[in-house]
This record gives C-alpha cells, structure tokens and sequence, in this order.
C-alpha cells in the first residue's frame, strides 16, 4: 500500500497554535518523521501578511514584517540535509494583494522576494522544489496569472520541480455554495491546461468532501494531472474537519482510509498536513502521539509484508542499495531537465482548444531505485481567502463564490461507497 513520504512543514504564522520548539525540538521531529518514512518537507509558506521565518529584507522594507529571531528556512534546510530529505521551499502570502484583486502586485513582491530567497538559500543542498502558497479552488484568471508569473520566474531562477496543491469547493467548507464533480473538472482542466509546462506536480487537498464522495475526486484528480502531463500527489490531511472544534488530529482509520483510495485512485505520492501537529509523537496534541503510534504499527506491517513477498535475491540487493537520499527528487524519482524548449500539443476537453505550450522548466520524472517506503470554515496552516476580489475571474466563467475567512483545504463532493463495509457510520461523515 502508498505510504506518506512527505509532509508540510507549518511555519507558525497563521492559524496553527505554536509548539514552541527550539532547534532541538525540531531535530527530533525530523528523526520521527524519518522513522517513518518521510523523505520530502514542504515549507507551506515563507511569511504570512508581517510574520516572516526569516529577516527578509525585502519583506521588511515592503511588508513592515516582525523580527523573525529564528531563521527557519536554515533550521529545515539544516535537518532536511541531515535527514537526507528534499525541501520544498513555500512562497510568501501577502493576505492582502491577491485576495483583493491585486494580483500583478502579489507577483511582483513575490518575485523580489524569491530573488533574496535564492541569494540566500540557493546553494542548499536539500533545495530540490518549489510550492506556490497561493490556494484556490477554482481556474481563477488572477491567481493563474500569479502562478504563471511566479513560475516562470522560479524556472530562470533556479529551475527545480514546482508544486501546487488546490483544494476542492466541497461540502465539508462551503454546503449548499459546494460545486459539483462535474464543474470541478471543468475548472481544472482548464486551469492545468494553462499551468501544462509550467507546474510540474500538482496534490490536491482530500479533506473537503465527505468519504463517500472522496474516491470520485480522487479518480478525476489524477486523470486531470495525467492528461497534462503533471506529477499527481494526494494531500491527505491529517487533521479532522468534522469536530465540533479547529483542527484535532484525524481519527487512524478515516487517515488509512484516504491514504487507500489514493492509491486506488493511482496517485504518485502521499503527503500530508501536517505532521508536526496532528502525527507526531512530539506533538503538543495527544491524540497526534497516538495517531503516530497507529501509524508507525501499519507502516512496520506493510513492510514486514511487502518484503515477504521479495525474491531473497531482491532483498539483499535492497539491503546493500548505496544511499539515494541526494540523488532522488522527494517522490522517489530522480529528475532529469529535458530541454527547456521542448512543447507539448494537447486539445483540452474543456474547451476543445488545441494548445501547445513550452516547458519552462521541463522536470521529467525518471524512475530510480531509491525507497518510497512510508513514509476550513479556515483550514489550520492556511492563508488567503476563496474570494479573490474585483476583477478576478474563473477560467470558465464562473465567479468564484466568496466565503469568509478561509483559505487552503477546504470540503467536498460526490458518490461511492466509502467504507467497503468495514466501518461504522461514525467514524465517517
């Protein structure tokens, strides 16, 4: 079975409650997360509005941002290193421009700021991606621009994998105003038919839409990323939406259920938000040590029982296998740059327009022999808001509802039977 091998890491500006961890704290958590597995740390965002994990100076200048004291993007790159892990370095999040209908201005900070980021952090060796933070859930026309424009920027700078990962506009956020599996894949056909070249792996977050309508969307989410030629990843969170309160840790069996139905769904990689509260034995939560525990017991069995399935011969070979952990992107594949001018035709069954478009950065996945073993109302980690202010658009058309205060994961849709008969009615909703 797919296991989680990689998580976001939450840097504490938004609305997660701060563990307080020093570096040794932190040294630890990578230690748990290596014993089960994760290989890949995605930093969800570099600052939000005047919090920064870093002094930036240009965040400080344009943003008015608070001491960060710690540099954390150092600190992550240090354990990442250590761990031998790949980082993804996440953009910085205004929470003013882009949700306001400013976008070339959301762009334009962004790009002086990934300048410094790169000067300062680009010789790393555990940088092997980019996630941009800005989280929508429809083919909005101004946040296409600002991926395009960051994108495009990324790739001159420093061309490494770039991420996205959308949520859906389900029940679980937005009720009655939810969109339906067929709008849903209208929308994002049309907005990775725009992103093709561009984007080179795209997660969307599972936690929006009921259990019983999630394997549907898993299905059409990586067919959507297969048709374009993106890497498909299943953001599978770890907290629970369905408390009466923000955000306890997820209930073993509704997290093992997910990380199934992806792997029925065939997606390529499972990440999560986030370990660090809601999985870890470190964590300030209870019940995220037990979650860990639970999970730690399911990932040793699947190993047990996938290595006795092994040819002897094939064992050994893995036994004695040199280290990939610098030579592997974090899904488990070595990258290798094709040429940056090689285009792709595709006819978009959206609008039935045939385009081809130029691979900025032109990441093209190879398979190696490094392990993949185990690895909102508001969503916690998450900024921004769904409504993205005058002027902003779909792709397609259709206006994006706003709702209030939220930004990232959000809730869900469509049909099937979740449980395959083997679990009661309260453990899912």
């Amino acid at each position: 079975m797919s296991l989680i091998t990689g998580t976001f890491l939450d840097e504490i500006t938004h609305d997660i409650p701060s563990q307080n961890w020093g570096p040794d704290e932190w040294r630890r958590d990578f230690d748990a997360m290596r014993a089960v597995g994760i290989d890949t740390v995605i930093l969800i965002r570099a600052g939000y509005r005047r919090h920064a994990t870093f002094d930036s100076a240009v965040l400080r200048e344009r943003m008015g941002t608070f001491p960060a004291y710690t540099d954390l993007v150092d600190l992550f790159l240090t354990e990442a290193e250590r761990c031998g892990m790949a980082f993804y370095f996440g953009t910085y999040d205004s929470g003013r421009y882009w949700v306001s209908g400013q976008h070339r201005a959301e762009a334009d900070l962004n790009r002086a700021f990934l300048d410094e980021v790169v000067e300062r952090y680009g010789h790393r060796a555990a940088l092997k991606g980019w996630y941009l933070c800005h989280e929508v859930d429809v083919c909005d026309d101004g946040v296409m621009r600002v991926y395009e424009q960051l994108a495009d920027h990324l790739c001159a700078l420093k061309p490494l994998p770039i991420l996205i990962s959308p949520y859906i506009r389900g029940v679980k956020q937005f009720g009655d105003a939810a969109i339906s599996i067929e709008q849903h894949v209208r929308e994002w056909d049309a907005a990775l038919a725009r992103l093709q070249g561009r984007v080179d792996i795209v997660a969307f977050q599972d936690g929006q839409v009921a259990y019983d309508e999630l394997p549907e969307f898993l299905a059409a989410n990586a067919e959507l990323a297969r048709r374009y030629g993106i890497e498909s990843w299943s953001n599978v969170e770890s907290f629970s939406r369905d408390m009466p309160i923000q955000f306890p840790p997820l209930d073993w069996r509704q997290l093992r259920y997910k990380m199934e139905q992806a792997e029925r769904a065939g997606v390529d990689k499972l990440i999560t938000f986030e370990f660090s509260h809601f999985m870890s034995p470190n964590s300030a939560y209870p019940a995220a040590r037990h979650l860990y525990d639970r999970y730690a017991e399911f990932t040793a069995d699947e190993r047990r029982a996938l290595s006795s399935r092994w040819p002897t011969s094939l064992r050994s070979a893995l036994a004695t296998r040199p280290s990939s952990s610098t030579a592997c992107c974090p899904s488990g594949r070595a990258t290798r740059p094709t040429a940056r001018t090689a285009a792709r035709s595709t006819t978009s069954p959206a609008t039935g327009r045939s385009s081809t478009r130029r691979s900025t950065c032109g990441f093209r996945a190879v398979r190696c022999g490094c392990s993949r073993s185990l690895s909102t109302t508001s969503s916690p980690g998450r900024s921004g808001s769904t409504s993205h202010g005058p002027g902003s658009s779909s792709c397609e058309s259709t206006p994006s509802a706003p709702t209030a205060g939220s930004t990232s994961h959000s809730a869900g849709r469509a049909r099937r039977s979740p449980c395959s008969g083997r679990s009661s009615a309260s453990v899912f909703t």
